[in-house]
C-alpha cells in the first residue's frame, strides 16, 4: 500500500491465486476502499493490472507474475520464518500451483518437503501426503503443528478411537495436510472420509520408495495410480 495526498493506492493481481500474509492484509484494505468507490482498475495487458485512486491519478503498473512471487515470499516468511527460497523450491511450488505434476530431485536437507507444504497452504482444499515411515510422519506433523498449520497423520500405530476422531475431523475439513502410508489408500473408511473434500494435491514424500528396484519398495505404491482416480485425479508432487 502507498498513502498519497490524493488517496490510497493498492496493488493486487491474479486474485484467484492471491494468498495470505502481508499482501492479503493489503488486499482486504483494498476491498474496503474499492467497495466505497475508492479505486478503479484498468487492464493494460494480459498479465498486468493498473489501479488509479479516487481522483483518477494512475498508479504504476505491476506484473501479475511479480505479485505471485511476492505472495509466495510472504507466505514463506509467515508460515516457516524463512526470508528466501533455496534453489529450485520456488519454481517447484509454482509448478504445483499451476496444477502440474512435479518431480523434485534435490539433495538431503535441500527443503523438498517445504515445497508441497507451502503449496498446500496456497491451494484450496486438502493435500494428502504419502509417507513411508511412521516416525517421519510424526516428525513432520509435529513441526507443522508447532507453526500453527493444521495437519495430522493416520496410521496403524494410533489407537482406533483416535483414528476415528481424526477421520471425523478430516471429513469436516479441519486439516490442510494429512499424512498416510500407501497402504491406507486401500482403506475404505479412509477413502470415504475424503469423499466430500476437495483434494488439491497428492504429495509423495521420499518418492524413491516408488521404484520397484529400491530396497524400500512396498507393493502398495503400485496402487497409488488407481487410488488417485478415485480421488478425482489431483496433481502429483
Amino acid at each position: 500500500l502507498e498513502q498519497t495526498e490524493n488517496g490510497m493506492t493498492a496493488f493486487v493481481g491474479d486474485l484467484e491465486n492471491f494468498r495470505a500474509g502481508a499482501l492479503a492484509s493489503a488486499f482486504d484494505l483494498f476491498l474496503d476502499v474499492a467497495g466505497h468507490g475508492g479505486l478503479r482498475t484498468k487492464n493494460v495487458g494480459a498479465d498486468i493490472i493498473q489501479f488509479s485512486n479516487p481522483f483518477g491519478k494512475e498508479c504504476d503498473k505491476i506484473e501479475v507474475g511479480k505479485i505471485n512471487a511476492m505472495s509466495l515470499a510472504s507466505a514463506l516468511h509467515t508460515h516457516f520464518g524463512f526470508d528466501s527460497f533455496r534453489v529450485g523450491q520456488e519454481e517447484a511450488i509454482q509448478s504445483l500451483l499451476n496444477r502440474q505434476h512435479t518431480l523434485a530431485i534435490m539433495p538431503t536437507g535441500a527443503g523438498k518437503s517445504l515445497i508441497y507444504q507451502l503449496a498446500a497452504l496456497q491451494l484450496d482444499g486438502l493435500t494428502l501426503v504419502i509417507s513411508p515411515l511412521i516416525a517421519l510422519m510424526k516428525d513432520q506433523v509435529d513441526a507443522l503443528n508447532r507453526k500453527g498449520i493444521p495437519a495430522t497423520f493416520i496410521n496403524s500405530a494410533i489407537p482406533l478411537p483416535e483414528q476415528n476422531q481424526r477421520l471425523t475431523l478430516l471429513a469436516q475439513g479441519k486439516y490442510r495436510l494429512v499424512y498416510v502410508a500407501p497402504e491406507r489408500l486401500r482403506n475404505v473408511t479412509f477413502l470415504r472420509s475424503l469423499q466430500n473434500l476437495t483434494l488439491s494435491l497428492l504429495a509423495i514424500d521420499e518418492a524413491h520408495c516408488i521404484s520397484e528396484w529400491g530396497h524400500d519398495f512396498r507393493p502398495d505404491y503400485l496402487h497409488i495410480a488407481e487410488a488417485r482416480k478415485q480421488l478425482a485425479n489431483p496433481p502429483i508432487g
